[in-house]
């Protein structure tokens, strides 16, 4: 005798509006997310029909006094890129938007002034530029056409790296 069960022919049917509900539940949590990261200023992977920018070359050009100028050549119009640094080891990264490497090396030695070297990095449709530092300086970064231009150290820099911990003020005396 077997203790095997029977083969149900009609299973439990689910309600007929619960699939299409599923469905659209689906659709309205991703459109949501979507909407979401959009206005938090998170970037999705970029689309197929958008049109990826190589990051071609880089020119570095030393300036008066112990100042470099760091041009990285694009193959079209230059995002804004989105800076940060950080203070041990000294560093200041570059992020490029929409951004794939088309360089013949990914790292360049430098040894000129406080820079040390260059690497660029590429995930999730960005290229991430790090520059190694010696020790923290000024810089300056500005877009020109196909080329975002990087201007580190002098006096005259406006651009100081900051820490990122918000600046504390003392109470007044009462």
């Amino acid at each position: 005798m077997s203790t095997a069960r029977p083969a149900e022919f009609f299973p439990a049917r689910r309600p007929a509006a619960s699939g299409g509900l599923l469905r659209r539940v689906r659709v309205a949590t991703v459109t949501a997310l979507a909407a979401i990261a959009a206005l938090a200023g998170i970037a999705l992977p970029v689309g197929a029909g958008a049109e990826v920018l190589q990051l071609k070359d880089m020119q570095i050009q030393t300036l008066p006094g112990t100042q470099l100028e760091i041009e990285l050549q694009l193959s079209g119009a230059a995002p804004e890129p989105l800076t940060f640094t950080i203070d041990n080891p000294a560093r200041l990264a570059l992020d490029l938007p929409n951004t794939a490497i088309a360089l013949p090396a990914r790292r360049r030695d430098i040894g000129v002034g406080a820079l040390s070297t260059i690497l660029a990095a590429e995930s999730g449709g960005r290229t991430r530029v790090v520059f190694n530092l010696d020790t923290m300086v000024p810089y300056q970064t500005r877009v020109d056409g196909s080329s975002v231009f990087v201007k580190l150290g002098g006096v005259g820099s406006t651009a100081v790296a900051q820490s990122a911990a918000p600046a504390q003020t003392q109470p007044a005396a009462a």
